[in-house]
């Protein structure tokens, strides 16, 4: 197993815990990190009906008893993340009188994470959670670092705050049920971490990433231990992203607000990232901070999501896959940039009224602008779509 400790203060602690397998002794592992057996689980259909049972089981093994465990259903998809579902949510914990005792475990990807995380830290003041990721993109980022939030229909994850759990059990052999779509969501984000930190992570991508596409086993865990491994060293040493930490948002500008102006139905988020990374790195190139050639490394990286964002003819598109692909096109081609500039003014990120990006320079280094303009923005984009023919 690999354990990775995420000290925040001399007096808070938990323990990031990696290994294959790990579901199945999970119950083992929580009796001795909860004190109150009560337990809710959060979750929704598709992830409760993969592992509900098995942890159940799990934790019928540990010696839990199953008569204080009760489980809620949430529906799937980022438009669920709101204030609403939350709404929901304390409704539910409520009525079947939970009190600040009683430990939260979100079973599912990131938007039962950050949702559950919310709850957690809004009801009562507090309660004890549990992470259980279930989608590589939740093992390797938003399970990690303690950020909880919903979003606003204009501005995502602007309701939030910081409240760390106290454990994350991550298993990765859970990613063999994910499609493919959600490896690539994952997968977007590890570069985003290795483009940040780690040039030697971002060449082992570059060699592995066919495999990983593929699923295979035993890559998937080194990519998720790495991933890990990088993006706590960043929260240890800013937890509350007073300064260094900021750099994680590298892509999350654009594609945040990419997600906003689509009304976070279709575009993935690992998708939207993707996009503003690309976005990004050609504000970066045009104010002269980044290479052509590294451009070309980012480009050629990110291009295994190309099939997935639908940048094709509509005539190479199945039926099935059309009305995505139309929905997708209708957000970048006919993308109203004046909106999109309104709504990245609104981005928690921003600073005294300056819009502030994170730009790379080279792999391994990027840095805070906070001197972004309309203007650069909009040049970026018409090039952005000229290059992957969105015009």
């Amino acid at each position: 197993m690999k354990e990775i400790t995420v000290k925040i203060t001399e007096d808070k602690e938990y323990k990031v815990c990696i290994e294959k397998g790990i579901l199945i002794n999970l119950g083992e592992y929580l009796s001795k990190t909860i004190e109150n057996k009560r337990i809710i689980i959060i979750s929704n259909s598709l992830v409760n009906c993969l592992y509900g049972v098995k942890l159940l089981s799990s934790l019928k093994r540990g010696g839990f008893n199953l008569n204080l465990i009760d489980l809620i259903e949430i529906p799937d998809g980022e438009k669920y993340k709101s204030l609403s579902t939350a709404k929901y949510l304390y409704d539910e914990l409520l009525k079947r009188k939970v009190d600040r005792t009683t430990t939260l475990i979100a079973l599912g990807g990131g938007v039962i994470g950050d949702l559950t995380g919310f709850v957690a830290a809004t009801y009562m003041r507090g309660l004890p959670l549990v992470y259980i990721p279930t989608t590589l993109l939740a093992q390797v980022d938003s399970s990690i670092g303690g950020k909880v939030a919903v979003d606003h229909p204009l501005a995502k994850n602007i309701i939030g705050s910081f409240y760390q759990p106290k454990a994350v059990y991550t298993d990765p052999e859970v990613l063999q049920t994910l499609s493919d779509k959600d490896i690539k969501n994952g997968i977007a984000e590890a570069i985003k971490i290795a483009v940040i930190k780690s040039p030697a992570f971002f060449k082992w991508l570059e060699k592995n990433i066919n495999q990983l596409l593929k699923k295979h086993k035993d890559l998937l865990y080194e990519l998720v231990k790495e991933a890990v491994s990088l993006k706590v060293d960043i929260v240890l040493q800013d937890p509350w992203e007073s300064g260094l930490r900021k750099v994680l948002n590298f892509g999350h500008s654009i594609g945040h607000a990419l997600e906003v102006r689509a009304e976070y139905q279709d575009l993935s988020h690992g998708e939207a990232v993707a996009l503003g990374m690309l976005i990004e790195t050609k504000i970066a190139r045009n104010r002269g901070m980044c290479s052509e050639e590294f451009e070309g490394q980012i480009k050629r990286i990110l291009s295994f999501l190309s099939s997935s964002l639908s940048f094709l003819p509509a005539c190479a598109v199945h039926h099935a896959d059309r009305r995505k692909q139309e929905s997708i096109n209708i957000d970048i081609r006919e993308l109203d940039l004046n909106q999109l500039w309104e709504t990245l003014t609104l981005d928690k990120k921003n600073y005294q009224g300056r819009i502030t990006f994170i730009l790379p320079e080279a792999l391994g280094k990027v840095s805070p602008i906070d001197n972004i303009n309309k203007e650069e923005v909009m040049k970026a984009l018409e090039e952005f779509k000229k290059e992957w023919k969105l015009c």
